[in-house]
């Protein structure tokens, strides 16, 4: 099958039906969340590894959200290969949302 023909049956398959979009999302959100899990334990010991573990921390953090979303993006948008702008902000704003779901029960929780 050429590279025409799979393009033609993504495109046609891609504008019939919501479904794919969404499983291409969620498939990259998916990956962005171990991307994230496995970014932070790397993070974490290398903050470890600082005189300071404090000073590092927030730098750290966002560059793991920043990168695990980029990867979370990358990830639906060749999974799905239809619209890859709508793929990574979705998959990316829930990354995004999950992120700030846990920096709130974490404030809330650790306040108490």
């Amino acid at each position: 099958m050429s590279q025409r023909q799979r393009t033609a049956r993504h495109t046609e398959h891609a504008s019939t039906s919501p479904a794919p979009l969404l499983r291409a999302c969620l498939l990259g959100f998916l990956c962005a969340l171990v991307a994230a899990t496995l970014l932070l334990f790397v993070g974490a010991a290398l903050c470890m590894l600082a005189e300071d573990p404090n000073s590092p921390t927030r730098p750290m953090a966002f560059g793991v959200l920043c990168l695990s979303s980029a990867i979370g993006g990358f990830v639906s948008s060749r999974h799905y290969r239809g619209a890859a702008l709508v793929c990574g902000l979705v998959s990316g704003g829930l990354l995004i949302g999950v992120f700030c779901l846990m920096v709130n029960v974490v404030a809330v929780n650790g306040a108490s």
